[in-house]
């Protein structure tokens, strides 16, 4: 009898995970439109099938075991629990859910098969990322900057030493409706770095454009930055969610196609492609060139931006390639009219 009711009670659980996953699943896929995350519920949700499976190899007549009309839960409810006001309160309820049933199947699971058990453990384990990322995903600041990112099409680097005019007068030159712009130093002192970080962010906020801190999360934090850029030899993206809890995009440099599909297994919101050119920012003994580009064009499952070299006499053969959005420095900062640089870039791209 013992036996019995317990199985029926994994039974439930497993039904409770599958049922809960199943909703996440839905508001990532259709409501918040976050590939990444989907990907991820997805996944869960079909290692969770494999873990079954195992518990099956023991307990082959597991639905057997089910009896809905003896179950006194399902004539309890508490207020507020059909009250919901906004995805996240739905998005937390129901990964939650999925915590604490996969919590009774670990506990209940040793008692027929300790693999079900330790698999159903490590599942629970992954569910603490998903919730922080579906928090992130249905803030609203967080929907607003990946709409945001979704339609800019020239990212601008800035580097004091390349920088025709003053740093802060470029930085006021760069800032037109629909870019992005990043603050990329990496001679500066961290005292000095967050000065620089903060007036930057707070001149682009003011003006509606991301703030993006290039390689330093910690940075990016303290000066409440839109994001940060991170290089290959950087932390990693799964880290740097950890250390920055607050809503933040993450931008990923790749320069091959081994290290796309790496990087789209992150939660990273945006890739930078290249380098396609020879540039003054960074020094490189191969370049992805433009046979890169037409591979990001074809696979990338999120907004990219090409990078390296990139001005208005050889962008017409990014755009052949596939780019529709670009990330710029020296094109645009060694000018003595940044926004006007930007302006010819922003009308050599295709249309959003």
């Amino acid at each position: 009898m013992e036996s019995s009711r317990s199985l029926a009670l994994i039974d439930a659980n497993l039904n409770r995970s599958r049922e809960g996953l199943r909703v996440l699943d839905d508001i990532a896929r259709f409501l918040l439109a976050d590939g990444p995350l989907c990907t991820q519920i997805k996944q869960l949700r079909h290692d969770l099938v494999t873990a079954e499976g195992s518990l099956k190899q023991v307990v082959p007549d597991l639905l057997h075991h089910r009896n809905v009309d003896a179950d006194v839960g399902t004539a309890v409810s508490v207020d507020g629990e059909m009250s919901k006001s906004q995805v996240a309160e739905i998005a937390a309820a129901n990964i939650r859910r999925v915590q604490e049933a996969m919590r009774s199947l670990e506990e209940f699971g040793k008692l027929h098969c300790t693999t079900f058990a330790e698999q159903t453990r490590q599942l629970r384990y992954r569910t603490y990322q998903i919730e922080q990322q579906l928090a992130q995903a249905c803030d609203t600041t967080q929907r607003q900057r990946r709409a945001r990112l979704e339609s800019a099409r020239v990212y601008v680097l800035i580097t004091e030493s390349l920088c025709r005019l003053p740093w802060k007068q470029t930085v006021a030159a760069c800032i037109t409706p629909g870019s992005i712009l990043q603050l990329r130093e990496k001679g500066l002192s961290a005292g000095e770095l967050i000065r620089r970080s903060r007036w930057f962010v707070s001149a682009c906020r003011e003006a509606g454009c991301l703030a993006i801190i290039n390689d330093r999360p910690d940075i990016a934090a303290i000066a409440s930055a839109d994001g940060v850029h991170l290089g290959q030899t950087d932390a990693a993206v799964a880290d740097v969610r950890q250390l920055v809890t607050a809503p933040t995009l993450i931008g990923l440099s790749t320069h091959a196609p081994a290290q796309l599909t790496a990087a789209m297994q992150t939660t990273a919101d945006y890739f930078g492609a290249g380098p396609v050119f020879s540039s003054g920012t960074k020094q490189f003994d191969k370049f992805a060139g433009l046979d890169y580009l037409r591979c990001v064009a074809q696979t990338a499952d999120r907004p990219w931006f090409a990078i390296g070299g990139i001005s208005i006499e050889n962008v017409a053969d990014v755009v052949a390639a596939g780019a529709t959005r670009v990330a710029v420095c020296g094109a645009v900062i060694g000018t003595d009219a940044p926004g006007q640089a930007i302006a010819d870039l922003a009308a050599a791209l295709p249309a959003p």
